[in-house]
């Protein structure tokens, strides 16, 4: 196994947009700052708001949230906004997360307000899970309030779980480093992957969020071991992470037949996907599926027409699923299935050879 020995350095915050709302002159725009303090075992981490009322406010109704918040300053001096984002919703979602700041523009009664916007650290985040986020402010930057969901878009996005995580959440050595290993369960290869996770001291206050960098390839079957450190400001007071998990690229719509073959296919659903693979003995593709929907819902399936008058069978727990609406266009099979709710078993029989 290849061991990847991984810092998570201030280069991991993401790319930072200004929206700039005009240049602010007068002393009595700025507000007197109320502290929230996190305390940690052997230091405290304060971050002073400045409440400035032509900021935008997070609402406190939408199944997408910031839910933990911290902060640190690095050894550089600059001030690190750390937190995790939660869907609560039945739908996969991409998130910009806001952060409102003053920028010091050099004199001391002029300054330029503005929202920041950052992305979490997975381009998507499904539902009933929390992604890390940073935002690392430069010099004369200073944070007004708490960081917000700032824009979300529904993302029409299959989940492959295909990557499985081995790790203990505790901090490990004098780095106080996540340890633990990815192993890939897919049959194909997976390409880009990070890890990351949020860290907390022993209070249980959120204090870095840490990404890995980019683990090229993970064949099939295989396994890597990771190490992720969080930044060096806050090492002393780290205890354990959380909100741990993977970023990779969209898996390439092929499956392994086993015999030097493969099949393409393209799976279509808010669904959440698992133990995909090919069985040779029976010409079936088969997975599990759960749908986000708590009702169920629908998937498509799409794979090659191999002969005309193609015939497959649809099976839902290893019973002949009668209600499957399949259209052929000469060249393309597609397969409407309702899924109940709840995960299931599928099977795709006659794959490759009409049964």
């Amino acid at each position: 196994m290849l061991l990847y020995s991984i810092e998570s350095p201030l280069a991991y915050a993401n790319d930072i947009k200004y929206k700039k709302y005009g240049m602010n002159t007068s002393k009595e725009i700025v507000a007197s700052a109320s502290a929230f303090l996190f305390i940690a075992a052997a230091a405290s981490f304060a971050l002073n708001p400045i409440t400035l009322e032509v900021y935008a406010e997070e609402n406190s109704n939408s199944t997408v949230v910031v839910k933990e918040q911290g902060s640190y300053v690095d050894s550089l001096g600059r001030l690190n906004i750390v937190g995790v984002v939660y869907n609560d919703a039945n739908k996969p979602v991409s998130v910009k997360v806001g952060l409102n700041v003053m920028n010091d523009i050099g004199n001391s009664h002029a300054s330029s307000n503005m929202i920041l916007t950052n992305d979490t650290y997975a381009r998507i985040i499904y539902p009933s899970t929390s992604v890390p986020f940073k935002f690392v402010l430069e010099s004369g930057q200073q944070s007004s309030g708490k960081s917000f969901v700032e824009s979300i878009t529904e993302v029409d996005a299959t989940y492959y779980d295909v990557l499985h995580l081995n790790y203990t959440n505790m901090a490990i050595g004098t780095d106080k480093a996540l340890f633990g290993s990815v192993k890939n369960v897919a049959p194909f290869a997976v390409h880009n992957i990070s890890v990351y996770a949020s860290v907390h001291n022993d209070n249980g206050y959120q204090i870095d969020s840490v990404k890995s960098n980019v683990i090229p390839t993970i064949n099939s079957g295989k396994e890597v071991k990771f190490m992720v450190m969080p930044d060096s400001s806050v090492k002393p007071d780290v205890y354990f992470y959380s909100c741990a998990g993977v970023e990779l690229d969209p898996p390439i719509s092929t499956i392994n037949t086993g015999d030097g073959g493969f099949i393409a296919y393209d799976l279509r659903g808010l669904v959440k996907i698992s133990k995909l693979a090919y069985e040779n003995s029976n010409d079936s593709i088969v997975f599990s599926v759960d749908h986000y929907n708590p009702a169920g819902g629908n998937i498509t399936l799409k794979i090659p027409q191999m002969v005309d008058n193609h015939k497959i069978n649809v099976l839902i727990d290893g019973k002949l699923y009668e209600k499957a609406k399949i259209n052929m266009d000469g060249k393309t099979m597609s397969i409407d299935i309702v899924i109940p709710s709840e995960e299931h078993s599928i099977q795709i029989k006659g794959v490759a050879n009409s049964i």
